[in-house]
């Protein structure tokens, strides 16, 4: 279990303890001997069933702690998170109304919460979700386009939700414009759909890798998880904040540039949001730009 520090708050490791049995019945399996009734004539006989992985479905925490009338996690700021595991960090990111020092990656790296922006817990379904895409892009996606949409998302953003959200409507943007990076825009003639914009040389590396190492990365083939995808879906309250006009973002930490990469267009974005008025926003690790 993750370190904390002495505290009055037992909530803490009770909440600990339920996240790690919840994740340990994921692993036992087991069978059961039955009896069994099978198509007639066939009588019914013993027989055995097997089962692996025993899932307890996830419950709305109570929002006050009855016994101390405190918020259940109103001492977070008592754990140290250098002493987390990688999934207990990425639980501690996930906690809504909380601003953490930094963010994860998909490739796990963290990134400077430069911005210091919150994160957020909002819901939505796969279907409301895309049905507030469709309606931002200006028109319907097919299937392919969609899943595209949230594993590119996925791959280019941190693990906040705002950060998210204008992750996706950078995306949406160029797709519907037909942009490229050279400046051309011809979405009539040249590009069908999300999927073709995205795929274009210079556009997103996690679809067209490196001069080093060219072809989409795992994370984009794979698509998120489960927690990711719901948090993406959320993410998409978002999409009414993003400029129609912004088509660019990059990572606003250093560390990510590494070869076949320009550390010099972070640089260029971070000078425009000095201009009067900003051209550029930084929300978590990313910096957003007309």
């Amino acid at each position: 279990m993750s370190y904390v520090e002495p505290n009055t708050n037992p909530i803490l490791l009770v909440d600990d303890f339920i996240r790690y049995a919840k994740a340990h019945l994921l692993t036992v399996s087991g069978q059961a001997s039955v009896l069994s009734s099978y198509q007639p004539p066939l009588p019914p006989a013993p027989s055995i069933c097997r089962w692996n992985g025993y899932k307890i479905p996830d419950i709305e925490t109570p929002k006050t702690d009855t016994t101390s009338g405190r918020t259940n996690f109103q001492s977070d700021a008592l754990v140290t998170r250098d002493r987390f595991t990688e999934e207990v960090d990425l639980e501690y990111e996930y906690r809504s109304n909380f601003t953490p020092n930094q963010y994860t990656r998909v490739d796990g790296s963290t990134t400077p919460n430069t911005a210091n922006t919150p994160q957020t817990n909002f819901k939505a379904s796969n279907n409301e979700a895309r049905k507030t895409a469709e309606e931002y892009l200006g028109r319907s996606m097919n299937d392919t386009e969609w899943n595209n949409l949230v594993s590119l998302t996925n791959a280019e953003s941190s693990t906040n939700q705002t950060e998210r959200g204008w992750v996706m409507g950078i995306i949406l943007n160029r797709t519907r414009d037909g942009f490229t990076p050279a400046g051309f825009k011809n979405a009539k003639y040249k590009f069908a759909n999300l999927t073709d914009i995205i795929s274009q040389a210079w556009q997103f590396q996690p679809v067209t890798g490196t001069r080093g190492n060219p072809g989409p990365i795992p994370a984009f083939i794979a698509g998120p998880d489960a927690r990711d995808a719901q948090s993406i879906y959320g993410s998409t309250i978002f999409l009414k904040d993003v400029p129609n006009n912004w088509y660019y973002f990059t990572s606003n930490n250093p560390a990510a540039y590494k070869d076949g990469t320009n550390i010099n267009f972070m640089y260029g974005l971070r000078k425009r949001e000095k201009d009067n008025p900003p051209t550029a926003k930084t929300i978590g690790g990313t910096i957003f730009a007309k």
